[in-house]
């Protein structure tokens, strides 16, 4: 549980940064060792020992799968930018590819919705951007309630 209110506050600051400034600074993503240090420690805590291989395993996985964004930040010249790919490297260290995997497909399902509503409102053109770090927290808030019921 406290796993889970550490990085909802990390990404809660990281989320209002990136609407307030669009941009996530540096400072703030390496900051995010802390979540990952504590959702592993949590993780292993009470785990018998030969379960230890998995868990590693988990947070490695769900680091490195939201690492794989960071090309595609770089491919796409930033439209997926930097801070929101560490964000999901963060994420998985922390919580594991199992949430990691619900959380981006929630976060982008989420961001796309309001891409269109926006678009069809006509607030947002197709070469508009927008902070995508609030709903990289909505989606692992949501990851939270669908895998643990809230």
């Amino acid at each position: 549980m406290i796993t889970v209110v550490v990085l909802t506050g990390y990404l809660l600051s990281a989320a209002i940064t990136d609407i307030l400034r669009k941009k996530i600074p540096v400072w703030l993503i390496v900051m995010g060792i802390f979540p990952v240090l504590l959702g592993i420690f949590m993780s292993l805590s009470g785990t018998d020992p030969g379960e230890v291989p998995e868990v590693v395993i988990s947070h490695g996985a769900g680091a490195l799968i939201g690492a794989s964004f960071i090309p595609v930040s770089l491919m796409t010249r930033e439209k997926l930018g930097k801070g929101d790919a560490l964000l999901f490297t963060v994420c998985g260290g922390a919580a594991g590819y199992e949430k990691l995997m619900i959380l981006i497909m929630s976060a982008f399902l989420l961001g796309a919705l309001y891409a269109a509503a926006m678009l069809a409102m006509g607030r947002l053109t197709r070469k508009s951007s927008f902070a995508f770090a609030p709903f990289i927290l909505a989606g692992y808030v949501m990851t939270e309630v669908l895998m643990h019921g809230g």
